[in-house]
C-alpha cells in the first residue's frame, strides 16, 4: 500500500488545478497553494516525530471527480489503526466513533467500499473475513485498535508521551495574554483556579471547531442552526476562537464547514457511502431515490440549505467538522 506521504509533483499540480476547479475565489489561491506545498512537510514531520500513519483509500472518489485536475479513483487517505493500549486510564478520554462497527471489529474506509455490497461481490466476504481474522489476533495480543480519527489522536499523544510534552485535561482557556502587542501566554482555569500558562515562542490555538457553540453558530452559519446537528467532539465549544477574536485576531471562512447528509434512521450518523460507491443509488422505502453525490451535498450546505436530499422525512443536514 503506498505510504499517503509520498508526493511528487504531478499528485501536486493535479491537485492545485482541483482545488482551483472546485473552490474558486472562496479561498484565496495563496491559502490553497501553501496548504498543498507544505501539506507533505507536515506529513514528514508526523512520521519522523510520532507513530501515526496513513493511507490511500483506493476507489474512493474525489467530491467532484469530473473537475478538472479530478480523480475518480481519489486521493483520500486515512489513518492506519493503532493499538491504543498505552493510553490506560486515558482511554476514556477518547471522543467515542458516531459509527461503531460490531464486535469491536476494525473496519476501514478502505474496508468499507467493499464490504457494503454484500455478498454481490467476493470481495466483501472475502474482506469481512480478513476484518474477523485481524479482531481475533488483536485480541489474542490483548491490543485495543482504533481506527478513524481515534486512530490519529492516538498516534499523536504517543508522540508526546516520546517527546516527554505535559498534557493538562479540564484546563479551559480563559484568555490570551498579550505584552505591548504580543501574545506572550494563555489564562487558563484549572481545578477551579485561574492561571497563566506563559509562551517562550508563541501560542497555537490548535482548539478545534466552533460546532458546539451555540453563540458563534448562529452568528457565523447559514439558518437554521444548531448545536445538536454535529458529529463533532462535544469539546469543541470554540474557546480557540473566542480567545483570538477578543483580542482582535482577523478571522476568515467562519461561515464555512464540512458538511454531510445524516441518516434520519440513526441519530448522529453521516451518510459517507457517495464516494465510497459514487455511481450508486440510495432508494428507501417510500421515498424518491436519491443520487449519493457528495459534491451535491457541499454545495447544498453551502447555498445554505441545510434540508436532507430525499424529501421531508429525511433530517436536515449535518454539519461534520
Amino acid at each position: 500500500m503506498r505510504d499517503a506521504g509520498q508526493v511528487d509533483a504531478g499528485d501536486l499540480d493535479a491537485a492545485k488545478l482541483y482545488l482551483d476547479s472546485i473552490v474558486g475565489d472562496t479561498v484565496p489561491k495563496v491559502r490553497r497553494d501553501t496548504f498543498l506545498d507544505r501539506g507533505p512537510e507536515v506529513m514528514d514531520f508526523l512520521r519522523e516525530q510520532t507513530p501515526t500513519r496513513f493511507a490511500w483509500v483506493p476507489e474512493y472518489a474525489d467530491y467532484l471527480p469530473e473537475q478538472p485536475g479530478g480523480r475518480v479513483r481519489g486521493r483520500s487517505v486515512e489513518p492506519v489503526p493503532m493499538d491504543a493500549s498505552f493510553l490506560d486510564d486515558e482511554l476514556g478520554r477518547l471522543t467515542k466513533p458516531y459509527t461503531k462497527a460490531p464486535a469491536n471489529l476494525i473496519v476501514t474506509q478502505a474496508d468499507f467500499r467493499k464490504i457494503s455490497p454484500g455478498l454481490r461481490t467476493l470481495r466483501g466476504p472475502v474482506t469481512m473475513v480478513r476484518v474477523l481474522v485481524k479482531r481475533i489476533i488483536s485480541g489474542l495480543r490483548r491490543q485495543r485498535m482504533y481506527a478513524m480519527g481515534n486512530a490519529i489522536v492516538i498516534g499523536l499523544r504517543q508522540g508526546l508521551i516520546d517527546h516527554g510534552v505535559d498534557v493538562h485535561y479540564g484546563t479551559p482557556p480563559v484568555g490570551l495574554v498579550t505584552e505591548e502587542g504580543r501574545v506572550v501566554g494563555v489564562s487558563v482555569m484549572r481545578d477551579g483556579v485561574r492561571s497563566t500558562i506563559r509562551a517562550t515562542r508563541g501560542v497555537i490555538l490548535g482548539s478545534g471547531g466552533f460546532e458546539s457553540n451555540r453563540e458563534l453558530r448562529e452568528k457565523f452559519l447559514p439558518q437554521p442552526t444548531d448545536a445538536s446537528w454535529t458529529t463533532g467532539a462535544a469539546s469543541n465549544t470554540g474557546g480557540g476562537h473566542e480567545a483570538g477574536i477578543a483580542i482582535g485576531a482577523a478571522t476568515d471562512l467562519m461561515d464555512d464547514a464540512r458538511v454531510g447528509t445524516d441518516d434520519p434512521a440513526a441519530q448522529r450518523t453521516v451518510v459517507l457511502l457517495g464516494r465510497a460507491q459514487p455511481a450508486g443509488l440510495d432508494h428507501r422505502q417510500r421515498r424518491r431515490p436519491a443520487v449519493h453525490e457528495r459534491g451535491a451535498a457541499l454545495r447544498r450546505g453551502h447555498q445554505g440549505d441545510l434540508r436532507g436530499p430525499c424529501d421531508g422525512a429525511q433530517r436536515r443536514t449535518r454539519l461534520g467538522w
